[in-house]
């Protein structure tokens, strides 16, 4: 570039061009003191210099940072105007690992999605309802059932809670211990059998048991919905909120066990929308780093990742599941009434 503006006339297209894009860049970050431009006529011949081209650097991501920083302001501005529901949709969708569902290139089966999980998946991130045509009410026939109140009534309906969202617990619950299992640890799920102190009163048991040598984990998943009525408060409040509760929920019912039988109890608090809790990360980290040290795992990032993304692909799934048999009852319950009408 430096070379094709050599011999070029001040007043040139070219030029004109240059000095306007920098006066447009220079009226953006006029509230940033320290982000100095060089002229039109020094562009090239500065940033062509070695030192030139390391500020380069730095300028570009200074203003990848502050765009980005716009962004969100506009968009809280926004979520703001709007109500709860879209500063829940804003914090829900902010979470690590929500974007995993629509970036992952799939590399086996574990990380396959049909036309229907990712079209359902999409509409619950663009705070859409799962189905273009809703149905009025939910075939559950509770107070909370209408579908123009709550579109994704599916999550938390009272006919779901013992078949398709156990379903989609279990789907996560066995990717983790499919995961934990190839990294070399010893697992157990739903251990029928486990040291506790009075095993006539206590029934507690966690999802899985995870065991390295020098090292075990109890973990127990827990999926949260946060659109649900009962959540969007505190989903709109802080981002991070809905899932630490669940976190502490399930450290009180487990730690004191856990730490009877020699090991560390791990929520992996988990949102609908693909969002993970703290200590679900950490604790993949965790697991795949002491997998390394008895040298199972030899490129752990790239394993922590792959990690992330079956889960939350689990997470999808199941979403799909949920909301095809929810919807489903509510067919079948408004064709038996029409036959009945009939």
């Amino acid at each position: 570039m430096k070379d094709t503006f050599v011999g070029e006339s001040k007043d040139s297209r070219h030029f004109s061009k240059l000095k306007g894009s920098l006066a447009r860049l220079e009226a953006d970050v006029k509230d940033e003191g320290d982000l100095k431009l060089p002229s039109a006529e020094a562009f090239f011949t500065y940033y062509s210099t070695k030192e030139g081209v390391k500020q380069a650097k730095s300028l570009q991501q200074r203003f990848r940072t502050l765009v980005w920083k716009r962004r969100d302001a506009a968009l809280r501005a926004v979520a703001e105007a709007e109500g709860k529901m879209a500063k829940a949709r804003l914090h829900a969708q902010r979470q690590r690992g929500v974007s995993y569902v629509i970036t992952t290139v799939p590399t086996s089966s574990d990380q396959e999605l049909s036309d229907d999980d990712v079209e359902i998946n999409t509409r619950m991130a663009l705070g859409l309802p799962p189905h273009p045509q809703m149905p009025v009410h939910c075939s559950c026939g509770q107070a909370n059932g209408s579908y123009a109140a709550d579109a994704w009534h599916a999550m938390s309906c009272r006919d779901e809670l013992h078949s398709s969202v156990t379903d989609r617990h279990d789907g996560v619950k066995h990717a983790v211990a499919r995961l934990a299992t190839a990294v070399g640890a010893k697992v157990v799920v739903e251990p029928r059998k486990k040291e506790r102190r009075d095993r006539k009163e206590n029934k507690k048991r966690p999802d899985t048991v995870e065991e390295l040598p020098g090292r075990k984990w109890w973990t127990d998943e827990t999926i949260l919905h946060p659109y649900n009525p009962t959540n969007v408060s505190v989903s709109a409040e802080n981002p991070q909120t809905l899932l630490k509760s669940a976190e502490q929920v399930k450290h009180i019912k487990y730690d004191e066990e856990a730490s009877y039988a020699g090991a560390t109890f791990v929520p992996i608090a988990l949102e609908s929308t693909g969002g993970f809790g703290t200590e679900a990360l950490l604790f993949i980290k965790e697991l795949i780093k002491e997998s390394k040290k008895q040298h199972m795992v030899w490129h752990d990032k790239e394993y922590v990742n792959m990690v992330y993304r079956n889960i939350a692909i689990a997470v999808a799934r199941g979403n799909t599941r949920i909301v095809k048999s929810n919807l489903a009852k509510t067919e079948q319950e408004l064709q038996l009434g029409r036959r009945r009408r009939a």
